[in-house]
């Protein structure tokens, strides 16, 4: 709200993941479904690959009749007005044809600006457009070149030789202007430790881990570490959600520990992780419509799970459910700035439990994945309206009705400004006919002093 009316694409973004769970008491029912149905479409649309291109169309096609008809419920207006949102009707055959979405982003062509820019200044200002489209024509066939493409000489197609296409592999230069990363080298299980002077040593009596584990271990003191490399490639830190798969049971739950014995001992894993396990609900959230996250009851036993670090399979967004608990901004919390605390205070939400969790499926970040790992019931698209055509025809039948009243309005507004110009510009004729009358009769009455006063000389 800060930099309202001055947001950019990665701050929309950023909002259609997290909106939903905070305006959900601050706008209209049909308002909420709009932003349900924008964060669920776009968990769908940015995704890096597609495994099954049927079911992917499918849930697409859903998704946006979703969208189109919760804008239709709002103000159908959009549906006729917007061409964005006529734009996704197109998506379904673009998908098909060209693949993931995310692959025609124009958002990364902005950095094209600058680029542009310098084409312009460095040309001899005689015909600055054909300067320009000749050094991206140039660009472009340098990148041709360096990533192996092949062209027509002699009545041959050749490319440019090994060592060339070498360049694109070895220079880091190159590579950041052309925009290719190399495979990123994910280290699948691998743990990374503390600073030593953040390193705190726990008697193993002291550890979560001690009450769970089942064998015997012979280490007495633990040491608790940075962060593990799941098998997605992220940096799980201790307070992550995440997704484990411990032998043939899927669980999600909240990483406690990652422990690692201070001195090696023959017998003794090399790391413990503390999972703090949460059962998954069967049913939706009935407002979110995402999966929930339950705490279990029972005893430390059944709340808490030891594994490896190689069944850490990705991280997972997971928000409070706040609505169930009415949780309220009755905290507070200290404003730092450049690293040190100040006198200001800003309120902040305490949760009222800690036992209600939503699994958040608006998420970007491995929303692939997710979907593969829970149960279709949970994240399979669901229909607003199961007759759209009954409902198409009652928008279009109350859209008409409005339509006509603006048209009515508008012209009854046109008609009152034109006679009120009417009446001015007669207003302005009245005036000035009055005041041509007053100026010729001043003018008689000087020529007649003048008259008077020449005959009396």
């Amino acid at each position: 709200m800060q930099y309202r009316n001055a947001l950019i694409g990665k701050h929309f973004k950023t909002l259609m993941q997290t909106m939903v769970f905070h305006v959900h008491d601050l706008v209209t029912p049909s308002e909420f479904k709009v932003i349900k149905a924008v964060g669920e479409l776009g968990a769908i649309i940015w995704v890096p690959e597609i495994r099954n291109m049927d079911q992917y169309l499918n849930g697409l096609e859903i998704r946006i009749d979703n969208v189109l008809d919760a804008f239709a419920a709002v103000d159908p207006n959009k549906i006729t007005c917007k061409i964005k949102l006529h734009m996704l009707t197109h998506l379904i055959s673009d998908c098909r044809r060209y693949g993931p979405a995310i692959h025609n982003s124009t958002e990364i062509f902005e950095c094209f600006n600058a680029v542009f820019r310098m084409c312009s200044i460095l040309s001899n200002h005689q015909a600055p457009s054909r300067d320009i489209a000749r050094k991206f024509a140039s660009m472009d066939r340098l990148k041709h070149i360096l990533s192996g493409g092949y062209w027509l000489y002699n009545g041959n197609w050749i490319q440019a030789s090994l060592r060339v296409r070498q360049i694109l592999k070895t220079d880091v230069v190159i590579q950041r202007h052309l925009g290719w990363v190399p495979p990123r080298n994910i280290r699948y299980g691998h743990v990374i430790p503390l600073s030593e002077k953040k390193t705190i040593y726990l008697p193993w009596e002291d550890t979560t881990a001690s009450c769970v584990y089942t064998s015997a271990v012979k280490s007495n003191i633990w040491v608790n570490n940075k962060a593990v490399i799941a098998k997605s490639g992220d940096s799980c830190v201790t307070g992550t959600w995440v997704a484990i798969q411990h032998g043939n049971e899927f669980t999600i739950g909240r990483l406690c520990e990652i422990l690692s014995p201070d001195i090696a001992i023959d017998g003794d894993p090399d790391f413990i992780l503390t999972i703090e396990r949460f059962i998954l609900g069967v049913e939706r959230h009935p407002d979110f419509d995402m999966p929930v996250l339950i705490r279990p009851q029972e005893g430390t036993s059944n709340r808490f799970l030891v594994v490896e670090p190689r069944d850490v399979l990705l991280s997972v967004s997971v928000q409070h459910d706040c609505r169930l608990a009415g949780c309220k901004p009755s905290g507070s919390r200290v404003v730092c700035q450049e690293w040190k605390d100040t006198s200001r205070q800003v309120a902040v939400i305490v949760h009222a439990d800690d036992d209600n969790y939503i699994v958040n499926t608006h998420a970007l970040h491995n929303a692939t994945l997710l979907q593969d790992l829970l149960p279709c019931s949970l994240t399979s698209p669901t229909p607003l309206h199961q007759d759209r055509q009954k409902f198409h025809f009652y928008v279009a039948k109350d859209y008409r009705l409005t339509q006509e009243k603006k048209r009515k309005a508008t012209t009854e507004k046109r008609q009152a400004t034109l006679t009120a110009n009417r009446q001015a510009k007669e207003a302005r004729g009245i005036q000035m006919q009055d005041s041509n009358t007053n100026g010729e009769r001043a003018r008689k009455r000087r020529r007649s002093v003048s008259t008077t006063d020449l005959t009396e000389e």
